[in-house]
């Protein structure tokens, strides 16, 4: 992705030009536009659903934890509808920056919380790792590049990003540091959550590990669906863009 990245901004800095549909016109004609516009639309659509599942379940266990009673999905679904609906039309993601570093907060806030449970549960352990605990696991290894492609979640915005910011010619290496920095942080996070936890790590969302009936808990993860409210503009704005354009040219 860190090559990518780097190949993508530093083609967009030479031409001026902050599209992927463009770029691919540039390359490979009108066929490369239309594909463009095709691939970039389905991949922040399906990331656009992940990113809503995660909100539905964490305000699902947490309205739970509260009340005792498991609301029904899809009062949460039209709740999120009411919310997210007019943040479509958004189309300036400027106006969102104050937004996004509140973001990057609850992340933050995200992955040091689950961290610290994740310590007590080794503390828990006599350090040693959770139960099934599998230090290479040859039968569900390669099932893990099906969901590495979501790495690939924010590659979609990088060049609409670079279109706002004030030195694009900056952001080729700027992302380069970042996404080594980010990969380095998911892989030490995700092995020290399942040593933490081993086989019992079952959940699709690994908050959803954390003691539901922790106070602190529950703040964190409102507060990190508050984050994904503020995220959707970035993950949906070139979906829309690119769907307008297919149809209305």
């Amino acid at each position: 992705e860190s090559l990518c990245a780097a190949r993508l901004t530093s083609v967009a800095n030479k031409f001026q030009i902050f599209s992927y549909p463009l770029i691919m016109k540039k390359a490979m004609g009108n066929k490369g536009l239309q594909t463009a516009r095709i691939l970039l639309a389905l991949a922040h659509w399906q990331f656009t659903i992940g990113q809503v599942s995660f909100t539905l379940e964490s305000l699902q266990s947490t309205v739970m934890a509260w009340t005792g009673n498991e609301v029904p999905l899809i009062v949460f679904g039209l709740i999120i509808w009411l919310i997210y609906s007019p943040l479509v039309w958004v189309r300036t993601l400027e106006y969102f920056k104050r937004a996004f570093a509140f973001a990057m907060l609850m992340i933050a806030l995200g992955v040091v919380t689950t961290s610290w449970f994740a310590g007590e549960q080794i503390v828990a352990n006599d350090g040693k790792p959770g139960a099934g605990f599998e230090p290479v696991n040859r039968e569900s290894y390669f099932a893990m590049i099906g969901f590495a492609f979501f790495m690939f979640e924010g590659i979609g915005c990088l060049l609409p990003v670079m279109r706002e910011t004030e030195h694009p010619e900056n952001l080729g290496k700027i992302t380069v540091l970042c996404l080594v920095t980010l990969c380095t942080i998911y892989m030490a996070f995700s092995m020290f959550c399942y040593y933490a936890w081993g086989a019992s790590l079952d959940e699709p969302v690994v908050t959803e590990m954390l003691p539901a009936d922790n106070t602190f808990v529950q703040t964190m993860k409102l507060l990190y669906c508050i984050n994904l409210v503020f995220s959707f503009p970035i993950t949906i704005v070139p979906t829309f863009n690119t769907l307008e354009a297919v149809i209305f040219g």
